[in-house]
């Protein structure tokens, strides 16, 4: 799925996925599923939004369901949540990153922050696991 449109003057992008599995097993259930016998029971699907503020602040977020034997339910959860500056228009040059991942299991899971610039060799990271 893609959509594109505008709101306030900036262009909003919205993508998504769904996926429908199938698990078979031949001895072992996987993932709260009945598998040694085949499960349809494993659904997934995400959607993402993102847009440019401004020429250097571009936001996005991602909300992700899954029904997955017994796991998920299909309530919808924050995957991840991002916001980009760049300290210079040529979006190549120089910036800033900071990215959140959260999952059901915990409340931020992990969050980076990065520092870029095409001068110096090789981002530098800072990452932080809660």
């Amino acid at each position: 799925m893609y959509a594109q449109f505008r709101v306030g003057g900036r262009n909003v992008q919205v993508h998504g996925f769904v996926s429908q599995g199938f698990a078979w097993s031949d001895n072992n259930n996987y993932l709260t599923m009945n598998t040694s016998k085949g499960d349809f029971v494993f659904t997934d699907g995400g959607a993402n939004v993102s847009t440019q503020l401004t020429d250097q602040f571009r936001v996005g977020a991602q909300v992700y369901v899954r029904h997955i034997g017994e796991l998920g339910e299909f309530r919808p959860m924050l995957d991840w949540a991002m916001a980009d500056y760049n300290t210079l228009t040529t979006k190549s040059e120089t910036g800033l990153e900071y990215v959140q991942v959260r999952s059901k299991q915990c409340s931020v899971c992990s969050t980076m922050f990065r520092i870029w610039s095409s001068c110096i060799p090789g981002p530098f990271f800072r990452s932080q696991s809660i």
